[in-house]
């Protein structure tokens, strides 16, 4: 019987101790996620920012979606750079579009080829026409304005196996743009 009262004393502890406050049933970064998925960005916003203190990494990459969203690329390139230390996936594909629209082509190469590297199959899970089409479409614009033609070339072929072997600088272009007006999510 004595056991019996250690164990359920120490149980009853564990318990308190893990506390039992916060409902289940409510998921702030979810809901946060669900504002931006209905178009209320500013909202999102807001929650967002909410989860700074508990959940940085996931709270800044929110913030760099939001804000390409609401038109201010360069606090969305800020809040990608805040995120990257958590190397998410989704923060990256983010800070590679925020890069695109910048013009910014040396980082497209990077951002969008740690996306291609850590998640071959990627697909923006709120927001599904970011893919990892898109993040090829980009890095391989990202190597014809960085002047690596042969890279290019590689992420055409990827997208379309049909493509010419050439690195005419002319027909990639043409080639990008003729992709590029195709592509959703962009």
């Amino acid at each position: 019987m004595k056991h019996f009262k250690v164990w359920l004393a120490g149980a009853l502890m564990i318990a308190l101790s893990t506390g039992c406050s916060e409902d289940p049933a409510t998921d702030p970064l979810g809901d946060a996620w669900q504002l931006f998925i209905n178009g209320q960005y500013t909202e999102a916003q807001t929650s967002f920012e909410a989860l700074i203190e508990t959940q940085p990494g996931q709270a800044y990459a929110g913030l760099g979606w939001t804000a390409m969203k609401l038109d201010n690329i360069p606090a969305s390139v800020d809040y990608f750079e805040l995120a990257a230390g958590d190397s998410l996936v989704h923060g990256y594909a983010g800070w590679a579009i925020a890069s695109w629209a910048n013009k910014d082509f040396t980082h497209i190469v990077e951002r969008a080829g740690f996306v291609i590297r850590k998640e071959p199959t990627f697909e923006f899970e709120f927001y599904k026409d970011i893919t990892i089409s898109t993040m090829r479409l980009m890095q391989a614009y990202g190597y014809y304005h960085t002047g690596n033609m042969s890279a290019c070339l590689a992420r055409i072929q990827e997208l379309d196996g049909g493509f010419a072997s050439t690195t005419d600088p002319a027909l990639l272009l043409a080639k990008l743009d003729a992709l590029s007006a195709t592509a959703s999510g962009l």
